[in-house]
């Protein structure tokens, strides 16, 4: 198989991965069955990768990929690319990655990659090998006595306490008592 095919490879992976609009199992299409990814010194198997793949389309808003180098040789490839994250927060992530790959019969069998986060908060780090979306922050109400998700505080004590913000609570927590 061409240097020029396996790009070619990488390139149609990378459009189906980052387009949210499509359904994840295409991406079955590039990959063996026994895949292989290890990112940052965390292994993924093919099944791993597709619950990645779920996580990062339920935690972000939107991702691009702008591949900076590539260099392909037999059934091996290699790329620099940047993964720019929005998350439904709207802020943005940059994460500069160094990705080695191997095929097999034309699909990907292996990838293993370095990550480094270029512009985001720290837990940025995990979204290469995320695995199920980010949890929201619960808590247990000392007020009403029930779980709560999100809350600034129905006292500001109470959002302080819990490390949730300060100040009033500007609308019904779903799911508590007190709402």
């Amino acid at each position: 198989m061409s240097s020029i095919h396996h790009e070619q490879i990488i390139r149609e992976m990378f459009a189906t991965f980052t387009d949210f609009g499509s359904t994840p199992d295409r991406l079955l299409d590039f990959m063996t069955p026994d895949y292989r990814q290890f990112v940052d010194r965390r292994e993924m198997t093919l099944g791993d990768f597709q619950a990645h793949t779920h996580a990062l389309r339920n935690t972000l808003a939107a991702l691009e990929i702008d591949i900076q180098h590539v260099v392909c040789e037999g059934d091996k490839a290699a790329t620099v690319h940047v993964a720019r994250a929005t998350h439904r927060s709207g802020e943005q992530s940059l994460i500069k990655v160094v990705a080695f790959y191997q095929f097999r019969k034309g699909r990907i069998c292996l990838v293993d990659e370095l990550t480094h986060v270029l512009e985001g908060s720290g837990s940025d780090r995990t979204l290469g090998a995320l695995q199920r979306e980010n949890p929201v922050k619960t808590s247990r109400c000392s007020f009403f006595r029930c779980r709560v998700s999100a809350c600034t505080g129905v006292y500001p004590e109470f959002g302080r306490k819990f490390g949730l913000g300060s100040g009033r609570m500007t609308q019904a927590v779903s799911g508590c008592a007190g709402s």
